[in-house]
């Protein structure tokens, strides 16, 4: 079973660390050298933080940690190092927890498929082989999903996992697949920002008023908006206008790791 590199799993942080961290849009790509917690400090002010930063990785990684391996790959093996071990803590293993050390914590422990061209009919093909590692990589987000080469992706991976599929697949390639980009996500965070506000209004109507049944529609209009966003924000077609197919997937894959890219297969000579 092939390992995954360091520079994958720095890749596959850097989208972890853009996931969790307040305000996306300032988001600072993380050096490999960083402090962990140095970086979480300045960068997560939510109470969850930690526990965004599991589910996170889980998400990212094919890991075969369990939170409490994690866990005590923070703490350095300290029982408490919030507490009574603090000051042992930050002498001597909050230094250690740089973002090049948790790569290859990372790297050691995920399951990583084969991507690597394969024999068919007595040639080596890259895209088969990319095209393996594609189903070795969605059977361990969605256990029993078949489909063939020229299905469309949509058809067969669900709405809500094909994020994670795509963080997933985009782990093997450094990062290097195009972005999804959802065509109704600005109006479906716009209904969400409603449903806030009109959540917000229904809940002072409520506390300082008796306007019971008004306060009420608000609160009811609040969820229609909420769901009505939500639905928006996840609608339409993400995928880059080259990538539709599963074959389309595996070329592009293929090419990316196996050719550099003035030698990638044009879109308009790929076999159909």
């Amino acid at each position: 079973m092939p390992k995954l590199t360091e520079q994958q799993a720095l890749a596959g942080l850097n989208q972890v660390w853009k996931s969790i961290c307040d305000d996306p849009s300032t988001f600072v790509a993380v050096a490999p050298d960083d402090n962990v917690i140095d970086r979480f400090r300045a960068d997560v002010n939510d109470s969850l933080g930690e526990v965004s930063l599991y589910c996170e990785i889980a998400a990212q990684f094919d890991h075969q940690l369990s939170d409490r391996q994690l866990q005590s790959w923070f703490s350095g093996g300290l029982y408490d190092p919030y507490g009574k071990g603090l000051e042992q803590w930050e002498r001597d293993v909050k230094p250690t927890l740089t973002f090049r050390n948790m790569a290859r914590l990372l790297a050691e422990h995920s399951i990583v498929p084969s991507f690597a061209p394969i024999n068919v009919a007595g040639r080596m093909c890259g895209p088969a082989g990319a095209f393996m590692g594609i189903i070795d990589t969605i059977s361990g987000i969605s256990p029993g999903l078949r489909f063939a080469p020229s299905n469309r992706i949509l058809d067969h991976v669900p709405r809500s996992e094909l994020e994670c599929v795509w963080q997933r697949l985009n782990l093997h390639v450094s990062g290097a697949l195009p972005k999804l980009r959802f065509p109704y996500k600005s109006i479906g965070d716009a209904f969400l920002l409603a449903a806030i506000l009109v959540g917000f209004a229904g809940g002072m109507i409520l506390g300082f008023s008796e306007q019971f049944v008004l306060a009420v529609a608000l609160v009811f209009r609040c969820i229609v908006a909420g769901r009505w966003g939500a639905k928006l924000s996840r609608s339409g077609d993400p995928l880059p206008p080259d990538i539709k197919t599963f074959r389309d997937l595996a070329y592009v894959m293929s090419d990316i790791m196996n050719c550099p890219e003035s030698a990638r297969t044009p879109v308009s000579l790929r076999t159909e």
